[in-house]
């Protein structure tokens, strides 16, 4: 048994997982600054391919070592780890915050558990008997975890609302980006992709799933160059994914194929943002924002996005851009054209976008307030 006390911060996925979990790798490297003076810091992958840059630097011990499974077998070997290397507290991403595994780490000798939601989407209320149960279920000390974080002020109402949690286990810590100074030349698309000069860029960054409404927004394009033929607007989609393939088809047999870029995953997206005029983020669920709305305002574009609340939380309407009525074509294309028309509008817009991300979603001030939670959990 290792005499130092040991901190575990446990991945879900392969180390090389990539997308929104350098966000979580950042918290890591945070908690590996903050407490390793006092504790062991342990990152446990499932999987170790390759990993990332940050993690590499970070002096905390990369295993490979998975608390997934709940079956019998697994929970014996995760509770033999717990003692062999001496952990007292547990650092969960994404895993339910009440679960009968939780009683058997506390008697393997676990003294904390917290668990960090960053799960996307509007979840069903519960009421009468079955909301009376899981009352009842999650104020059990054994079985649920002793703090809740939830990545925006939209998933800690979620946690109180829906899994039924005591207020004053959730606590809110809000996602952010950092707040750096562009150090690249933007890469101006009109030119790279032969557009014209006067070509009014309305631009996507993100996964290429059905979730993240990429067929909606390809739809809304078609009905505006519908209303308004011959428009200047093109619409550009940076990123890959498991749909990339049928959007293109979508996008041919609606016509619009010719107004219609996709670039594939890129990794100099600020770079290429800060070139467009509009950002159109028509996801059909995030975590009360997604990164991606958050670095689009760093660049200064106005949002497009739906009014569904796990969506449109970053975004004010008519300040820092419009929100439309979720699966409303016909009102999309509207504010669409309201936003292309407007070009004092888009300004002012882009510039709120920029001071507010700046102001209220700057990622050392979340590192800070995730800290500060730790400590007083942790001391």
């Amino acid at each position: 048994m290792q005499s130092k006390n040991a901190i575990v911060l446990a991945a879900n996925w392969d180390s090389n997982v990539g997308y929104a979990w350098w966000l979580m790798e950042s918290f890591w490297i945070t908690i590996n600054e903050e407490f390793s003076p006092t504790y062991r810091i342990l990152i446990c992958y499932p999987s170790i391919s390759t990993l990332p840059d940050e993690i590499v630097r970070c002096s905390a011990d990369k295993i490979q070592f998975s608390f997934n499974e709940t079956d019998f077998k697994s929970v014996v070997r995760q509770c033999c780890f717990i003692r062999k290397h001496n952990v007292k507290h547990l650092y969960f991403t994404d895993k339910a915050p009440t679960r009968l595994v939780h009683m058997f780490y506390r008697l393997a000798g676990i003294k904390t558990i917290v668990t960090h939601d960053h799960t996307p989407g509007i979840r069903t209320v519960s009421t009468g008997f079955k909301k009376l149960l899981k009352i009842i279920i999650t104020h059990i000390p054994l079985l649920t975890a002793d703090a809740c974080f939830g990545a925006t002020e939209f998933v800690r109402q979620r946690l109180i609302n829906v899994n039924c949690l005591p207020k004053n286990k959730c606590f809110a810590i809000n996602n952010g980006i950092p707040i750096i100074k562009q150090d690249h030349p933007i890469v101006d698309l009109r030119i790279k992709y032969q557009l014209p000069k006067n070509a009014f860029i309305l631009i996507t960054a993100s996964r290429a799933h059905k979730y993240k409404g990429i067929d909606f927004a390809l739809m809304t394009i078609a009905k505006v160059h519908q209303i308004v033929p011959n428009n200047n607007i093109y619409y550009v989609f940076i990123g890959d994914g498991p749909d990339l393939e049928q959007f293109k088809v979508l996008a041919h047999n609606l016509g619009i194929q010719q107004k219609v870029i996709f670039t594939g995953k890129l990794t100099n997206v600020r770079q290429i943002l800060a070139s467009a005029n509009c950002a159109f983020h028509p996801s059909y669920g995030e975590v009360g924002y997604s990164l991606s709305i958050l670095e689009c305002m760093l660049e200064g574009l106005p949002l497009l996005v739906s009014d569904n609340p796990s969506v449109c939380e970053a975004t004010q309407d008519e300040i820092t851009g419009l929100i439309y009525k979720e699966h409303n074509i016909d009102d999309a294309s509207y504010k669409l054209i309201q936003l292309w028309n407007n070009p004092q509008l888009l300004t002012n817009m882009g510039q709120s976008a920029k001071q507010i991300v700046k102001i209220k979603y700057n990622l050392n001030d979340t590192q800070k307030k995730l800290i500060f939670q730790l400590h007083s959990l942790f001391d």
